[in-house]
């Protein structure tokens, strides 16, 4: 499960600042303003990256998916089941998305004490995530959501918790987001490099 990350950097990354830069020149100042620095949370609105007509192009997407079940969102999608879902497999070859991202929280439950970790790639100061977006009628406004992907942990990540977000490789990214006839099971995978865990709580 990936239920918080983190999106900021030591005064931000080149790269965050690139995003917000392109982001300021389609979306009004007051979007652009709303967008959270720091622990981002589910039903926050946050920079998403697509593909649009074979050019990226980033926006503002909020976070889960909406529930037709109960009230809360749809924030994860297992990599091993999209094709089974009806609600992801439909988007697996239409509506793919980068989730940028400087880290990702999770927890780690051990005799009854709640430690919570900080864990990023040792080598990225910025990654993305892998994941799905859709578009959805909520209280008659048409609000477009994305998921992030998560696969099990590797084994760095399995000493905290059993399931970990899909960090992208630099070399696979674009191959997420143009190549419909990729094989996503060599994709969505754990990721193989070092990561730096630090506990924050």
């Amino acid at each position: 499960m990936c239920g918080r990350y983190l999106f900021f950097g030591i005064e931000d990354t080149q790269e965050i600042k690139n995003i917000l830069s392109e982001l300021s020149r389609k979306y009004s100042s007051d979007a652009i303003s709303n967008i959270k620095k720091g622990e981002i949370y589910p039903t926050y609105n946050m920079p998403v990256l697509i593909n649009e007509g074979n050019n990226k192009s980033y926006e503002i997407f909020k976070w889960g998916f909406k529930n037709f079940r109960s009230n809360g969102v749809i924030i994860n999608a297992k990599s091993e089941t999209l094709d089974e879902r009806k609600m992801f497999k439909q988007l697996i070859n239409t509506k793919r998305c980068l989730i940028p991202a400087t880290g990702f929280f999770e927890w780690n439950h051990i005799d009854g004490s709640k430690d919570k970790f900080l864990i990023k790639p040792s080598n990225m100061d910025m990654f993305f995530m892998a994941g799905l977006y859709n578009t959805f009628n909520i209280n008659g406004e048409y609000i477009t959501c994305y998921v992030i992907i998560t696969t099990e942990a590797n084994d760095e990540m399995s000493k905290i918790h059993n399931r970990m977000p899909v960090i992208l490789k630099k070399e696979v990214e674009d191959v997420w987001l143009y190549d419909m006839s990729a094989d996503i099971k060599k994709i969505l995978i754990p990721y193989e490099d070092h990561l730096l865990i630090q506990k924050v709580g």
